[in-house]
Formats: C-alpha cells, structure tokens, sequence
C-alpha cells in the first residue's frame, strides 16, 4: 500500500487519458476510517499547464454538484508536487462493464434497467444543467462526456454520473480552443463533432445514444477509423432501421432525442426523463432500487465477494 497525502491507495480502479483512479483509505482518530477515490494525474502530464488546469476545473466544477446522481468531489490536494482529487468511493461497476458482463453471457439488457438508468442520468444532468454559483449567475455547465464509462451503478442499485473532467462551465480556467473536439467520438452530437459551442442539447444526444445501445446491445455507430466515424456523425447519419426491434414509444423517445438539428431535440434533460415517463409499458417500467440491487448482484456475484474478502 502507498501514502499518499493523508490517504492510503489500496488498489488501481482504472486508468484514462489524463489519470489513474485508485481506491484508497483516510484515517483518522479512534478507528475511523473512510473508502474513497483518489484521481491521481499522469505524471507526464505535470508540465503541461492546460491539463493540470483541466484536472483542476473538474474538481472546481464538481465539487458543487452535490446531487445523489452525481459522484460527489471531497477535495482537491497535492503531494509531492503530484495534484489529487478524492472524491466519493462507488462500489459497484460502469455502464461499459455492466454491458460487457451482460454481452459475455449472451444476454440483453433489460429495457426496464435501462429507462431507469436514463431517468437517473437526466435526474443529474438536468442539475448540473441548472446549477447557479451562490450570486445566482447561472454555470451553464455542459458535461460533453456522456458514455456508457461515465454512468456508475452501484452495488446497492443507485445511478451516478462521473467525470466533469471536460465540461464546459462559463468560469473554469482552461476553455476550449475553437475547433478543438471535447468527448468520446461514439456519443458526439453533430454539433460537438464540429467543433461547434454546444449547450445542453448535446448531453442530450449522447444519453439517447447509450440509451439506444442498451436497447440495442451494440454499438449504434461503427466506422473504419474515428474520423470516418466523425464524418458520419457530421452528418447526423446512422441507421435508424434499427430501431425496429424497439417499442414504438421508446422508439419516438430515440427519434427525438437523436434529432440531427439541436433545436428538434429535448430542450432539457427534464423534458427527456418527462416525455419517457409517459411512455412506459410493462416492459419499460423502470426498475426500483432494489431491483437494481438485486441484478446487479446476480450479474457481479463474485466480484462482490472478493471486493468483501479484500476489505476484511
């Protein structure tokens, strides 16, 4: 195990573009102890001023987004000249995993897990959406990474939404050059593949199409290379046919919250998670917490297991 600052890092969770994600301990006085996530930037990324203003930002903005459906931010600290963020520990897995797990038995997702998760994320979308600074001025925070890595479902069946670390907000330090593409390529909107301003509109479009991959269970858009692929979400192109084995009513929800043109599309994360509400059939309904809890515990039994011997 590795001090680091006043934690102890306990194992690696993941690594990205920009940092490792570790599980790691505080303690404190009379046996207290709390789990937590510890962001740890690459260290090769230390002399380039506008990712350590990025890593920065992103617990800036985070951190007052205090909202069950979003990861909350502790604190943002450094050690040994290395920058940190400790932010909220979520036992559970990704929606990339969960769909993996689900793929590798060859079995579907259930729609009713899906209009859940999407319901939760517009939950914490359309706060962050809104979110003012305490002068009431309004943030106008766009996550601009909505994917399937980024959506959390805990063990216990709750949804978060993680890694403001690309969002757009009017006062963080580092802005986006023009012309410059924030976000995984599979879930840009049209806009965000120019390298157009985007708004809320566009964390729309990315939510519809990881909802239609969970629907789905494949990707909905595939290219030869990224810019192939970026060419065709240019164009807003990608085949709607599919959709087919969709109920109509989920489907008219796809249709509008994949609208090539921004201004057809959901206006607000609300107006999306609405809309769903009134579309749902047995079927779709979404799940409960527990239920939640009860498939996740069915799908990643044995992780669980071991994720509990490791703690004892």
């Amino acid at each position: 195990m590795e001090r680091y600052g006043r934690y102890t890092l306990v194992d690696k969770i993941s690594s990205g573009g920009m940092a490792d994600v570790y599980r790691a301990k505080v303690v404190g006085i009379r046996g207290f102890t709390k789990t937590v996530a510890i962001k740890r930037i690459h260290s090769h990324l230390l002399e380039r001023t506008r990712f350590l203003r990025m890593f920065t930002d992103e617990a800036k903005i985070a951190s007052r987004l205090v909202h069950p459906n979003i990861v909350q931010i502790f604190d943002l600290g450094e050690d040994g000249g290395m920058p940190y963020i400790a932010m909220e520990y979520v036992a559970g897995r990704d929606l990339f995993r969960v769909l993996q797990r689900l793929g590798s038995l060859d079995r579907r997702c259930p729609w009713r897990l899906a209009t859940k998760v999407v319901g939760e994320v517009c939950t914490g979308l359309q706060f962050a959406h809104e979110f003012r600074s305490p002068d009431g001025q309004p943030q106008e925070i766009v996550h601009r990474d909505v994917s399937p890595r980024n959506i959390l479902i805990t063990y216990n069946g709750e949804i978060k939404l993680t890694d403001f670390g690309v969002a757009r907000a009017r006062d963080r330090e580092e802005h986006t050059e023009h012309g410059i593409i924030k976000g995984k390529v599979r879930y840009l909107s049209p806009e965000a593949a120019h390298a157009k301003e985007v708004d809320r509109r566009s964390d729309i479009f990315s939510l519809g199409i990881v909802f239609a991959e969970m629907l789905l269970m494949e990707p909905l858009r595939t290219g030869d290379n990224e810019m192939a692929m970026l060419l065709d979400i240019r164009k807003g192109e990608f085949d709607r046919k599919r959709f087919s084995s969709v109920s109509r009513p989920l489907r008219a929800v796809l249709e509008r919250a994949l609208a090539t043109e921004p201004d057809d599309r959901y206006d607000s994360a609300s107006e999306f998670a609405a809309d769903l509400a009134n579309r749902y059939d047995s079927n779709s309904e979404p799940m409960s917490q527990a239920e939640v809890q009860t498939f996740m515990h069915s799908l990643f039994a044995e992780d669980i297991e071991q994720e509990k011997l490791r703690d004892e």
